[in-house]
């Protein structure tokens, strides 16, 4: 009979559209949750990575977000010196000269 192939072609078809819905639902929640490039306390002068230990122990209602380290260094905040070390002098060239010959 006709009728339980399409049947199964309509519960195909449902099953394929709920899919979509959900992903779609899915990626929507994702790009609505994106994370802070930095974030800072309210009541601190730092700015850390998202992933510190530091910043973990922030409290929600004294949360900061940045977009980027112009943004955090112009409302007065300075880098974690533990998730954002700051960058090592390059040390000076130990070698001694070289002897030229006359």
């Amino acid at each position: 009979m006709p009728v339980k192939r399409y049947v199964s072609l309509i519960l195909v078809l449902m099953f394929a559209f709920t899919l979509v819905a959900f992903s779609v639902q899915a990626a929507e929640k994702t790009a609505t949750k994106e994370e802070p490039a930095f974030v800072g306390s309210a009541k601190g002068g730092k700015y850390h990575l998202p992933s510190c230990k530091l910043a973990k122990k922030i409290k929600q209602e004294n949360m900061v977000t940045f977009r980027d380290v112009a943004e955090a260094e112009k409302k007065g905040y300075e880098p974690c010196k533990t998730c954002i070390p700051a960058p090592t002098a390059a040390k000076p060239d130990t070698k001694p000269a070289a002897k030229t010959q006359k």
